[in-house]
């Protein structure tokens, strides 16, 4: 029933797409680089150094994902609480993504992207804190919840603000850049799911702290260049 559900869904985002979406001008689908050359370009960008930095929290964006969906679930809610209330509490995380995630566009317009980034951090750390300390108890199920809720609030932050962040990174070269962030997403998820059964649960949540915390020092000196950069490009303007 389920694959079922996941077939329907598939086929209509295809179909959606396919009817909805504006098409592309002849102009436009011309100027669209071949696969090959925008594998290419991929690769090249990774030399930019506002890139490299940002690396270590994209591909956290991916690891954090793969611990809720993997590790939180089994860890925390499964052996706990029973496998019939997993659903429960991720309608819980998937609601106050979404909520979040909508929500979070209009706060940034008032308060920036960087606030917003260390309220993402600092929620996430607590997440961990209470974790590696909380002492699960079957009467204590909303605690779970509340867990579920706070991370649906720091993933809505990672999926939103880095996305934009690219956006106004690498706003003259946009399909590589977008390339390469779902590349090390995609590489976080991958190294998430591989260590889903080799590390035991406490190791990997100091790995996503180590990540987290050198991935927010990267991103606050990409931050700086980047101001600097704008003021440079300002000053240069008549």
């Amino acid at each position: 029933m389920l694959v079922s559900i996941y077939l329907v869904c598939g086929v209509l985002s295809i179909a959606v797409v396919f009817f909805l979406l504006d098409k592309l001008h002849d102009e436009e689908k011309k100027e669209r680089p071949p696969m090959f050359r925008l594998f290419f370009a991929t690769l090249r960008h990774v030399k930019d150094t506002r890139m490299l930095l940002i690396i270590p929290l994209t591909m956290y964006s991916g690891l954090e994902q793969g611990f809720v969906f993997a590790d939180f679930t089994k860890s925390f809610v499964t052996c706990i609480f029973g496998i019939d209330k997993v659903g429960y509490v991720m309608i819980c995380f998937g609601v106050a993504d979404s909520l979040f995630s909508y929500l979070l566009g209009k706060l940034t317009k008032y308060v920036g992207r960087i606030p917003v980034f260390i309220s993402g951090a600092v929620i996430h750390l607590v997440v961990y804190v209470v974790l590696l300390t909380w002492k699960p108890d079957r009467d204590m199920i909303s605690v779970a919840f509340l867990m579920a809720a706070l991370w649906g609030y720091t993933d809505a932050v990672w999926q939103t603000q880095i996305n934009a962040f690219y956006g106004v990174l690498f706003h003259d070269n946009q399909e590589a850049a977008f390339s390469n962030y779902r590349l090390w997403e995609s590489f976080g998820f991958v190294i998430s799911f591989a260590l889903s059964s080799v590390l035991c649960v406490r190791v990997k949540i100091y790995i996503l702290i180590a990540v987290l915390v050198i991935g927010m020092a990267m991103y606050a000196v990409v931050e700086v260049v980047h101001r600097q950069s704008s003021k440079r490009s300002h000053a240069q303007k008549p």
